[in-house]
């Protein structure tokens, strides 16, 4: 929690500043048609839409806990019986899981736009890509699941403490609670290594994908292309280290982690926003977009192997 109502204002106004931008992006952007879904020029219009649209919901949630949070005083126990407590603790819960889903499908956006610059200028579907995408679909569904699994261990804690009295919990309670802690706190760290790990592998891609790019009609969208993963891989570096001490060194941080509270909206929130807000460019303003036509005659040459 942050001890002071100016961090608490501080926090609110840095997240409300990307909030309310986002929610006009997605509003924007689900206006637009992106085609069918077997297209691989527009499969990451599609994932983008996602992303963007998870991202402002969990924004929207985090305002409201926030704005709960610096308006109410309570410990974890006092709070039991507060609505507004159990408010932000569930709120909080179904957060982190749209969380991981929003970064699981800013990767696939970023991976099949990468794809679809390969496609721009070349008719082949590599060993090497087909082998990378089931890697990344692996990834994919380990992060859908490991945030169910993370959601799930966190709600059963809440809700046994909900119906525990402070004066009346065990020795036996207080070490099944420790425990379920630290195995949700260590699968969502695997979580955030994963993210890590699958905005490396984009960056590499995209890095090489641009690097092959000849045509100046594409060098800008190339380069709107590697911003958006170079940011995705700070975002992520970020994240690690955030979700590392704020899980298992909380003590040892001390005022640092109270300060951390304003310093990750920036790095996380604003930097995202930054990924989506260009994403958004690429998808609607005509001089950065693909040459479709090319891309579709592309596309009926490796329909076979690019099937999902």
């Amino acid at each position: 929690m942050m001890s002071s109502p100016l961090l608490y204002i501080l926090n609110v106004t840095l997240v409300g500043l990307v909030t309310l931008p986002a929610i006009v992006l997605t509003g924007l952007l689900f206006r637009r048609s992106t085609g069918t879904r077997r297209d691989p020029s527009r499969r990451w219009e599609t994932f983008t839409k996602a992303a963007i649209g998870l991202y402002s919901f969990v924004h929207i949630l985090y305002l409201i806990t926030s704005i709960i949070g610096a308006t109410n005083d309570f410990g974890y126990y006092y709070g039991i019986n507060n609505g507004y407590f159990v408010a932000v603790q569930f709120l909080g819960i179904i957060s982190l899981l749209f969380s991981h889903l929003y970064e699981a499908a800013i990767f696939l956006a970023l991976l099949y736009l990468a794809r679809a610059l390969n496609l721009a200028r070349a008719d082949e579907t590599s060993r090497r890509y087909r082998i990378g995408r089931k890697w990344a679909l692996g990834a994919v569904i380990w992060i859908c699941l490991g945030s169910v699994v993370v959601m799930s261990i966190s709600l059963s804690i809440f809700i046994q403490r909900s119906f525990t009295e402070r004066h009346n919990a065990d020795m036996d309670l207080f070490m099944s609670i420790y425990n379920r802690s630290m195995a949700s706190a260590i699968i969502n760290l695997v979580l955030c290594v994963t993210n890590l790990g699958c905005a490396i592998g984009t960056m590499v891609y995209t890095a090489k994908a641009r690097k092959k790019v000849v045509d100046d009609s594409l060098q800008k969208m190339s380069t709107l292309m590697l911003t958006c993963a170079i940011l995705w891989l700070i975002r992520n570096v970020w994240t690690v280290i955030f979700t590392f001490f704020l899980a298992f060194a909380p003590y040892f941080t001390g005022g640092i982690l109270v300060w951390s509270n304003v310093i990750d909206p920036i790095l996380n929130s604003w930097v995202t926003f930054v990924i989506l807000a260009l994403l958004f460019v690429l998808a609607t303003v005509e001089k950065y977009a693909l040459p479709r036509a090319r891309v579709k005659e592309e596309h009926r040459k490796s329909i076979d192997v690019e099937a999902v």
